[in-house]
């Protein structure tokens, strides 16, 4: 087969799935793979967790206290702070 012989078998490092070209395997390292690992979007959580497991971190009593922390803290500081609290929850749990 042409693919084989000629273009280079790139893996994931996620899943093992093989890629014939380094733009397909990055689109889908990045994208597409349900076991990438993404960053949560909470300010006080730093932990990376694999995309398909998401909602379950989310729900998580970590996740759960980080995310009230976050709110009292934001509804504490009122007029002080221009940023939109409801948006910001909105943008956090959205990503």
């Amino acid at each position: 087969d042409h693919l084989q012989e000629y273009h280079a078998d790139i893996e994931c490092g996620n899943c093992y799935e093989h890629f014939f070209s380094i733009n397909s395997m990055e689109e889908h390292a990045e994208e597409i793979c349900e076991y990438r690992c993404v960053q949560c979007k909470l300010p006080s959580c730093n932990e990376l967790v694999k995309w398909r497991e998401l909602a379950i971190h989310n729900l998580s009593n970590q996740h759960q206290i980080g995310l009230l922390q976050f709110i009292v803290q934001y509804s504490r500081q009122g007029d002080q702070r221009s940023h939109n609290v409801d948006e910001e929850l909105r943008n956090i749990l959205q990503n």
